[in-house]
């Protein structure tokens, strides 16, 4: 709830809380992978918009900011709109990258990854353009004193929020439908679908952003547009989250061995129709992609996130399961 007319404390609170998870994450993706340290990302850009946008006022009624301030505040929406779209492509398709390396194999998910990943690029290049240029001449998004026109910025963006949220949608259900076919026991087919479908509250974040968005008036844009910026935050850093957590077998493995150790082997590789990755370490076998070759079988091997075996057969893919 708002205090004293000011959705200010709302603003702060939810995006420093969030955003501070969203790195913890990340540093366990990183860690995970063994890649060193974090990097400074688009999201670490966009809490530092947010905070500086608290500071000049967002989140108080348009009546009680100086002009000067709520110029400022305008000049500061731009870029941060343009972080809020970059910050969402590039973790879209960060997990359609990792849906693709995983389930390249299956065509009709291949063809489902591609055309997901030109409707992302392409929404969220048109929304990157349409902030940019909402105004002709552009400096009158922030001073409307310069003479001039600026779009519907408001339905735009809940229009181009309705696309996103049926894309994650589609994303997720698409992900739950391929992971719960393989071949596995149920057990661990349930824990990587509930794994997987926590990435559900970034749906229910997209969908509750385009609620504040309706709320959005431009005559009181300080005012109304403050709980619509603390969840452009939450929704950036709960899909950060959501690409990080399929990526964190390895490091479960390393923290807890006795919960996660994966079970070796008892057949060798002249024992069994289909020759078993190896089990070289944390990321079990050396390399990512590693393919055995028999004349006629085959058996990839994804290292990192549940692990997934696909076994071929002159060519044909058989089956595909977990380790």
């Amino acid at each position: 709830m708002a205090e004293s007319g000011s959705w200010q404390r709302y603003n702060r609170d939810a995006s420093i809380s969030i955003t501070v998870l969203g790195v913890f994450f990340v540093g366990l993706r990183f860690s995970s992978r063994h890649l060193g340290k974090v990097p400074l990302g688009l999201e670490d850009a966009l809490i530092v918009a947010a905070l500086v946008l608290v500071k000049y006022g967002l989140g108080l009624h348009q009546s009680t900011i100086p002009i000067d301030d709520i110029i400022t505040i305008n000049k500061l929406l731009l870029p941060a709109e343009v972080f809020y779209c970059t910050s969402l492509i590039l973790t879209k398709t960060s997990i359609l990258a990792m849906y693709h390396r995983i389930f390249h194999i299956h065509q009709p998910t291949r063809i489902a990854v591609y055309v997901l990943g030109a409707i992302t690029i392409i929404r969220a290049v048109s929304l990157i353009i349409a902030s940019i240029f909402q105004c002709i001449p552009v400096a009158r998004a922030w001073d409307k004193s310069f003479p001039g026109r600026c779009i519907n910025l408001k339905d735009t963006f809940i229009a181009n929020d309705v696309v996103n949220a049926t894309t994650d949608v589609i994303i997720l259900g698409l992900l739950i439908g391929r992971v719960w076919k393989v071949q596995a026991k149920w057990g661990v087919r349930i824990s990587a679908v509930g794994m997987i479908s926590l990435g559900g509250f970034v749906i229910f974040t997209s969908i509750y952003r385009i609620i504040t968005l309706v709320d959005v008036n431009f005559d009181d844009l300080t005012y109304t547009l403050g709980r619509s910026n603390a969840w452009c935050v939450i929704e950036v850093s709960s899909g950060i989250i959501s690409a990080c957590l399929p990526t964190l077998r390895p490091l479960a493995r390393a923290l807890f061995p006795g919960i996660f150790s994966r079970k070796q082997s008892s057949q060798e590789p002249g024992n069994s129709s289909y020759p078993k990755p190896g089990n070289g370490g944390l990321l079990g076998d050396s390399s990512r992609d590693r393919v055995y070759k028999r004349p006629d079988v085959g058996v990839e091997s994804d290292g990192d996130e549940y692990p997934l075996t696909v076994v071929k057969v002159r060519g044909r893919v058989e089956e595909i399961g977990f380790q």
